[in-house]
């Protein structure tokens, strides 16, 4: 997972480092018209010397961090959607079954995303010992 931090405060060695996904799409929103937005953290982390304020670092993620969100993403989504889409089958007594069940999936995926996104940013916020902050970088 590629991210990019921004150190916000500094003393002596010690950052606060405002983290933010980059997406395929670049780490602009407006580089596409998806309407995404990021989803952001902020960790402490020790640092170089020659960074400070305002400066851009490289944020580099363990593995497990990302492989079980992404698992998480597509299984938590699927079977919320099964989900809701049977629950509404049995019911007894609903005339437009059908009509229920698009609404039901619509509610299903954005609760789904929702908790996916308070769930990453839990994780990111937790697990701050495995980001390791790389080289500085350069904004134009």
């Amino acid at each position: 997972m590629a991210l990019i931090g921004k150190i916000e405060k500094k003393k002596g060695t010690t950052a606060t480092i405002y983290i933010k996904k980059v997406l395929p799409c670049g780490d602009n929103c407006r580089n596409c018209s998806a309407g995404c937005k990021h989803y952001s953290a902020r960790i402490e982390k020790h640092v170089e010397e020659n960074v400070k304020e305002g400066d851009y670092v490289e944020i580099i993620a363990e593995g497990e961090v990302t492989a079980k969100s992404s698992a998480m993403l597509y299984a938590l989504s699927a079977s919320l959607v099964v989900t809701s889409v049977v629950v509404v089958q049995l019911l007894p007594g609903i005339n437009n079954k059908e009509g229920f069940s698009a609404l039901a999936v619509i509610v299903s995926l954005i609760t789904a995303q929702l908790f996916i996104k308070l769930n990453d940013k839990h994780k990111m916020q937790k697990n701050s010992e495995k980001f390791k902050v790389g080289k500085r970088i350069d904004k134009k």
